[in-house]
């Protein structure tokens, strides 16, 4: 058998290479054989453009998301959510038909985990303790009053009635301004006991919040109480009306609040109740 080189010709217009038959036929007669593969010289062959593509160390090699030259269009962003229990009972039942196999395949393990999960509550229901749901998603709870005995009497209205406190102040001489102010967070007894029931979800509750703003709480009482000289005074004035930063901790405990009260009321076997912010009528 005679073997025979292709060799060709590159088009200088567009680069390509044009195979020339080794077949040699009558003038005019066109070549309708297929043989081989057309053959590319060493030239065209070898590869000349990287496109940014270079050896580097792994450990700094970078992937990058294409940056796509079109304008993006628009697509939905929904997927069907799993609306079952978790873990799924069509799952589970895998694993009792996969008990008498052997030897047992390693599927078989992760079902028999699967059946022993402990569940804990969630904002989506029941999730695997541990999984990210359990402590990132905890469940909703509605504060309320927390009852253990019925039959009990109700919690009296607050402030209670009866109970008053001296309205002089000998060593305070406020001017017509500060006569007017003090005035204005007076209370009857009845708006105090409207104020109280209105602020019970206390710091949720915008209305709270402005009415401890202006006034002195019994978390400053013992500043004020302490309180030095003039310009003390003013620098505490100042703290009290700019408020206090949520720290971390305050707000972990005023997320943990609702189950340490039901704790307490049952560990300590009483009724919890709800209260808000209180204003005494002979106070301000």
């Amino acid at each position: 058998m005679q073997l025979y080189s292709r060799q060709g010709s590159v088009q200088p217009s567009s680069g390509l290479v044009v195979p020339e038959c080794p077949l040699q036929h009558v003038a005019g007669e066109s070549c309708t054989t297929t043989c081989g593969l057309h053959k590319l010289s060493a030239n065209m062959a070898s590869t000349k453009g990287t496109k940014g593509i270079h050896a580097e160390p792994v450990q700094d090699l970078v992937v990058r998301r294409p940056k796509p030259s079109a304008r993006s269009v628009c697509k939905s962003t929904l997927y069907q959510a799993y609306t079952g229990s978790l873990p799924d009972p069509q799952v589970l039942s895998l694993g009792e038909g996969l008990k008498n196999l052997r030897p047992q395949p390693l599927i078989s393990s992760v079902l028999h985990g699967l059946s022993q999960l402990s569940m804990v509550d969630s904002r989506f229901g029941p999730v695997p303790r541990g999984s990210p749901l359990s402590y990132q998603c905890p469940p909703v709870v509605k504060r309320g009053n927390y009852v253990q005995h019925p039959g009990a009497p109700t919690f009296p209205k607050l402030p209670l009635e009866g109970s008053t406190f001296p309205t002089t102040f000998p060593n305070v001489d406020p001017n017509s301004q500060q006569f007017l102010h003090l005035d204005s967070l007076t209370v009857t007894h009845e708006m105090a006991a409207e104020r109280e029931e209105q602020t019970r979800e206390q710091s949720e509750c915008p209305l709270w919040q402005a009415l401890r703003k202006p006034r002195v709480t019994a978390s400053r009482f013992y500043e004020v109480s302490h309180v030095k000289g003039p310009s003390s005074g003013q620098t505490l004035a100042g703290r009290i009306l700019k408020g206090v930063h949520q720290t971390p901790a305050m707000k972990r405990g005023l997320e943990r609040e609702p189950q340490v009260l039901e704790q307490y009321s049952k560990h300590f076997n009483v009724n919890v109740s709800r209260c808000g912010f209180v204003i005494h009528p002979d106070g301000i």
